[in-house]
């Protein structure tokens, strides 16, 4: 894990899940604002991925449990192609919302993700 690139991601996400919340109050449905913001933080949750083995191989690995760092990405990588799906399916308000619950937990869960790499000892 890149620690400049964990930040980016969690600003991100944080930036998503505001515009996502701005576009609800207004009781917009999801438009290319809110499924771009989604979709451009799906990227960056696989480059995450794409990081992630890079590091492993040249020998890194996180302070804290391997699994328990994998489970989160894994489920990270799940959460924006679902979002935007149902962002694309369903055109009201609260898959807006949906949108902005997505951003934020991808935050928290990047977040997290970088406790685990950096901070947490096993």
């Amino acid at each position: 894990m890149i620690e400049w690139f964990s930040y980016s991601l969690i600003a991100l996400a944080l930036v998503s899940t505001l515009v996502s919340v701005g576009f609800a109050i207004a009781g917009s449905p999801p438009n290319d604002y809110t499924l771009g913001l989604t979709a451009l933080l799906g990227l960056g949750v696989l480059a995450q991925v794409v990081i992630t083995i890079g590091v492993q191989l040249a020998g890194a690995s996180p302070t804290g449990d391997i699994i328990e760092y994998w489970a989160y990405l894994a489920t990270a990588v799940v959460l924006a192609p679902a979002a935007i799906a149902w962002g694309l399916i369903e055109r009201s308000r609260w898959a807006t919302i949906a949108l902005a619950v997505v951003g934020f937990s991808l935050a928290v869960m990047v977040y997290r993700m970088h406790e685990i790499w950096f901070v947490q000892v096993i």
